[in-house]
């Protein structure tokens, strides 16, 4: 069983290993319990990393639909934090990396327009 921790309002906080064990047993305030926990520290970094609010959001909902889709298959649920950092970082430079093939992206009218 995992530790469990008391929060300042007497509620338990039980830490992500217990949390995630929770979710793939079907507890869905376990999974509340997994995003307040994290939601804050990913928008601060995504911020940070993107300098831009919306984008900041946009790649954290895209962080955490991917942690929903995938946390059946994390080997070790006492990694969560650094498996969705993972996620969290393969995420942006995916997205900065489509970003890039946008900016850099000839379009047929813009060739001609070199070539007259």
């Amino acid at each position: 069983m995992g530790v469990v921790l008391y929060s300042a309002r007497g509620m338990t906080d039980e830490d992500d290993s217990t949390l995630v064990q929770k979710i793939r047993d079907g507890d869905r305030l376990a999974w509340d319990q997994l995003y307040r926990r994290h939601q804050a520290r990913l928008l601060r970094m995504a911020r940070v990393r993107t300098r831009d609010e919306s984008r900041a959001e946009d790649v954290v909902a895209n962080v955490w639909l991917k942690v929903v889709r995938g946390i059946d298959g994390l080997r070790n649920p006492g990694t969560v934090w650094a498996w969705i950092c993972t996620i969290f970082n393969t995420t942006l430079t995916d997205l900065e990396g489509r970003d890039r093939s946008r900016h850099n992206e000839v379009r047929d009218e813009d060739v001609g327009e070199l070539t007259e």
